[in-house]
């Protein structure tokens, strides 16, 4: 763990981190405990939702269509 943080560290200084990763940072931090809130229904319940109906949903469908197409002119 603190051969990882002094790697870490070095490549902060050799790499810096783009201006985007700060002003993500900045959005993760809640300033009050409304948006603290919102941030964890966030995280918590419609980021994993999404995701759900993203692959199942869309993702799945697709492939399992594409790979019997792949499949049937195979054999």
């Amino acid at each position: 763990m603190v051969i990882s943080d002094e790697i870490n560290i070095l490549v902060d200084k050799i790499i810096p981190a783009p201006e985007s990763f700060l002003q993500l940072e900045a959005m993760l931090t809640p300033e009050n405990p409304l948006s603290m809130i919102i941030l964890i229904i966030t995280i918590v319940i419609l980021a994993p939702v999404g995701e759900e109906l993203l692959f199942r949903g869309f993702l799945q469908k697709f492939l399992e269509f594409e790979l019997k197409i792949i499949c049937c002119i195979l054999w």
